[in-house]
């Protein structure tokens, strides 16, 4: 190394930081291959575990990162100035709840990341986390309140130009609003979200998509409607 560690740890970081934007298999890779001796202090040490989270969750390994989670908030819950990593180790926390199915646990840390999230200017993790929070409204046959979780998420991926999650949230609102029988809406997002999916050529959205529509369209036939006017 050229520089000190701390100089050079920096640097990684913020290379990782943009790989995980494009790469996140990079970024994991990067950060695997960086030696234990360079992980000297705390604050190194939480952002190479927050990081290596955020790299495996993308990359969606089935590696288990509530040890390096731990690691990274035991720093950034004393580092208040941290917000940004704060709110992430928060949000990856609350993505693990979800993952082991505590759903009320999930919900209460995804709405305390939303009062940090409100504070700064981070459309994509907001999107996320009301993708995540439409996610377990839906599940708990609340589609209402799915619904307009979902439509926030949309808008906030439409304002990044982000056309995959954008598809993800349409489909979202086409689920629940065909499980709320307005069929008019659910096949106007799904139609939407089918579009987007195609766009983005992502094949599992696209499939999904076309399984919705095709229920939309039993629905139609077993409830025998007319479709009914709509508005958001």
């Amino acid at each position: 190394f050229g520089c000190t560690k701390h100089e050079q740890m920096a640097d990684t970081f913020v290379r990782t930081e943009k790989q995980l934007e494009t790469a996140p298999d990079s970024a994991l890779h990067t950060l695997k291959n960086i030696p234990r001796k360079f992980l000297g202090n705390r604050a190194i040490r939480a952002k190479y575990s927050l990081l290596y989270t955020i790299a495996a969750n993308r990359t969606k390994t089935d590696e288990n990162t509530d040890s390096m989670l731990q690691i990274a908030w035991e720093y950034y819950r004393n580092h208040p100035k941290e917000t940004r990593n704060r709110f992430r180790t928060l949000y990856y926390q609350a993505q693990s709840k979800l993952q082991k199915g505590d759903k009320p646990g999930a919900l209460r840390q995804f709405l305390e990341v939303e009062e940090y999230l409100h504070s700064i200017d981070e459309p994509r993790y907001l999107g996320l986390l009301y993708l995540r929070i439409g996610d377990i409204y839906c599940s708990e046959l609340n589609f209402v309140r799915a619904y307009r979780y979902y439509r926030e998420a949309r808008g906030l991926f439409m304002r990044t130009e982000d056309g995959k999650h954008t598809a993800e949230a349409l489909l979202g609102m086409t689920a629940s609003a065909l499980r709320m029988n307005d069929l008019a809406r659910a096949r106007r997002d799904c139609s939407m979200a089918l579009e987007l999916a195609d766009d983005a050529h992502d094949e599992s959205l696209a499939q999904t998509g076309h399984v919705i529509e095709e229920a939309i369209k039993q629905t139609k036939e077993l409830l025998n409607l007319e479709d009914p006017p709509t508005c958001i």
